[in-house]
């Protein structure tokens, strides 16, 4: 996995040490995984995810606190994650059914799902992460690699989802869009989590890796040329910020997660 990227690090290290600072020996490390660590992060449009291993549980008088830090960055970009004890980070998802999970920097106690999948252990081989001794924090180093059953479990979660998250998604995506006008505009943002999303559980299928965004549309671009157009515009948007969307492009990405489901959900 890349480094941290640049603009992003300085982000990263400030939420950590305000963390670390209001919550004296909780923290044993911190892992940064996403777009962050992809090279794939743009200041202002991506958000920063982390994987908080602590030494104990996060407890509801935790909470408040705990939320305040990660609401006050949903400003420049939010500070998104799951906190896990060590204990569950060494059992794996499989033995962890609900943990504290930040999303768009809201912090919600007991959530199922989510970052809770094989995927994420599987990210985490080759993370960079920070050791936390008392309130010093560091150096950012690699963490080993995942294991090859790390692998495997990820790869088959990912075809799992394929068939239970995405292509439910994808048929309702469908008929909204039919309901629509083609030239009618639609959120650019609900058109490339479409364009996206599949491509990458495919990669994790068949390479047992994770990759970003980018490096997801790059792979479908190459694996379905029809759609390598819209996958075009989609990353430019990701890249720049600009770019209009119709209903037309809608179908059109849910003819892609279509194709992805078929290609990928094969375990």
């Amino acid at each position: 996995m890349a480094d941290i990227d640049r603009a992003a690090l300085p982000r990263i290290e400030a939420f950590v040490s305000a963390l670390v600072s209001r919550f004296p020996g909780l923290v044993d490390s911190v892992s940064v995984t996403g777009s962050a660590a992809t090279g794939d992060w743009y200041e202002g449009r991506s958000d920063i995810d982390l994987v908080v291993s602590t030494w104990r549980p996060i407890l509801e008088r935790d909470a408040p606190a705990l939320a305040e830090l990660h609401a006050a960055t949903i400003g420049a970009g939010p500070v998104d994650g799951v906190y896990l004890t060590v204990d569950q980070l060494d059992d794996g998802p499989d033995r962890v059914p609900t943990a504290p999970q930040v999303v768009d920097g809201q912090l919600r106690m007991g959530v199922p799902g989510g970052q809770l999948s094989w995927v994420t252990w599987l990210e985490l081989g080759g993370a960079p992460r920070a050791e936390v001794s008392g309130e010093s924090v560091g150096p950012w180093h690699p963490a080993p690699p995942a294991g090859a059953r790390t692998a495997e479990r990820a790869a088959a979660f990912s075809a799992r989802n394929l068939i239970s998250y995405w292509q439910p998604l994808g048929k309702d995506a469908r008929r909204r869009s039919l309901l629509k006008r083609g030239s009618e505009p639609v959120a650019a943002a609900a058109v490339a989590w479409v364009v996206l999303g599949p491509p990458r559980l495919v990669v994790t299928v068949e390479e047992q890796r994770v990759v970003s965004k980018t490096e997801g549309g790059d792979f479908a671009a190459a694996a379905f040329p029809e759609f390598a157009p819209l996958i075009s515009r989609v990353l430019d948007w990701r890249r720049t910020g600009t770019g209009e969307f119709t209903a037309t492009d809608a179908r059109a990405a849910t003819r892609l997660l279509a194709a992805c489901v078929r290609r990928g959900a094969t375990l």
